[in-house]
This record gives structure tokens, sequence and C-alpha cells, in this order.
């Protein structure tokens, strides 16, 4: 039986915004996911948790209280932390909902996220090298500046001495 539902209209940059880096993992909450299926994040919950089989840790996972606090401080103490999907569990999720072409534009999202991290790794790590050297500038200066500091109060106190 196939659940017939009018799927938002959403564009690529739309798309790309609801990718988010969890766990080293581009994922997609469930309230987002629900708003592309046009109905309520508990039914798709619901949904999903009448097919747990098909949804392993890899595929969905729920955050922990203090991953939903940093993220989302302003709702951390209303509301539960979210489930969210993996570029699998995103293709599980049509399957089960029996709606394949619309996660498609999902999937070209997902898949084009990857294109664009692979084809700019050495840029990565160049920042990430350079953002290391920074933090290590940064301690030098604070133990510089430190040092200045304690030999000022000393001749302060040769002064008054």
């Amino acid at each position: 039986m196939s659940i017939s539902r009018d799927i938002a209209p959403l564009s690529k940059v739309d798309i790309a915004s609801l990718i988010h880096i969890i766990h080293e993992k581009p994922v997609v909450f469930d309230f987002d996911m629900a708003s592309l299926y046009k109905m309520e994040t508990k039914e798709l919950n619901r949904i999903v948790n009448r097919n747990a089989d098909f949804f392993p840790n890899d595929f969905r996972f729920k955050l922990t209280k203090n991953e939903f606090n940093s993220l989302f401080p302003e709702k951390a103490k209303t509301e539960k932390p979210p489930y969210v999907y993996t570029e699998q569990g995103i293709v599980m999720l049509a399957l089960v909902l029996k709606d394949v072409e619309s996660s498609v534009s999902m999937i070209r999202a997902f898949v084009e996220m990857r294109n664009f991290v692979a084809k700019n790794a050495p840029l990565f790590e160049r920042i990430s090298s350079i953002e290391l050297k920074q933090l290590e500038f940064e301690k030098e200066t604070k133990l510089l500046l430190s040092r200045i500091n304690e030999i000022k109060k000393r001749e302060s106190q040769k002064v008054l001495a």
C-alpha cells in the first residue's frame, strides 16, 4: 500500500540547509524530514518505530541531551532530543513510506555534499592545520604575556623595596 503525500518542494539551497554534521556524519533532523513529508514529527517517529528493524543506529539515532542542548539551547528545557537520519536512513524512510521519489532530492544533496568534501579535502586539511598553528600561537602568546607580567611585577617590587 503506497502512502500518497504532497512533498514540500525544496530548492537545492533549502535541502543543503537541512543537512547538519553530527558525529562526523551528515544527518537530517526528524522534524525536518517530517516537514518535508508534510506530517507531524510524532507521526513520522511512530511509523519508524513500527518499522524499527529497518533503522539500525547507523541509519537513525537520537541526539543526547548534551548534544541537543548545545545545538538548541532555547529548546532544550522544553523539548526532547530529536532523532537524526543519515543518508541511508533517509533512503530507508522513503522505502518504508513507499514514496521513493520524494527522497531523491535529499539523496542528491547528500551526494553533492560528499563530492564537495572529497574535492576540497586538501583545503580542509590546510584550514585545520592553520587552526592548530593559531591555537599554538595563542598558547605561546599567553605564556609570554604571563612571563612579562611576572617580570613587571618583580621589577615593581624591587623599586618599592
